[in-house]
């Protein structure tokens, strides 16, 4: 079962807090975007950073696959793994990046 977004705002720290089940929020094809800005190379458009769920949160291994960190300037890493987190290692992710649990093939412009 996927676990419905509402919509704005979904912060992922606040959903690790709440417990919601990681397995049912973190699914394949998900982005998490942060506020943060890619700045680099841009003048008056700034691009949000992102992330992509390439494998759903597996409760087993305690652990999800993320992309890399990419943006409409980087987007060919959004494709690209990563490395696994784990639910400590996304709790601390999310309160440095301030991450947002985006909608499946969330348009990232």
């Amino acid at each position: 079962m996927v676990f419905e977004l509402k919509q704005g705002r979904n912060d992922l720290d606040r959903h690790i807090e709440v417990g919601t089940p990681l397995e049912e929020l973190l699914v394949a094809g998900r982005f998490l975007e942060s506020d943060w800005h890619d700045c680099e190379g841009c003048k008056n458009d700034h691009m949000h950073w992102y992330k992509k769920v390439l494998k759903t949160y597996d409760s087993k291994k305690d652990a999800v696959l993320l992309s890399q960190q990419g943006s409409r300037r980087l987007i060919g890493n959004i494709d690209k793994p990563d490395r696994e987190y784990s639910r400590q290692e996304l709790y601390e992710e999310a309160l440095k990046m301030d991450w947002k649990v985006r909608e499946i093939d969330y348009p990232l412009f």
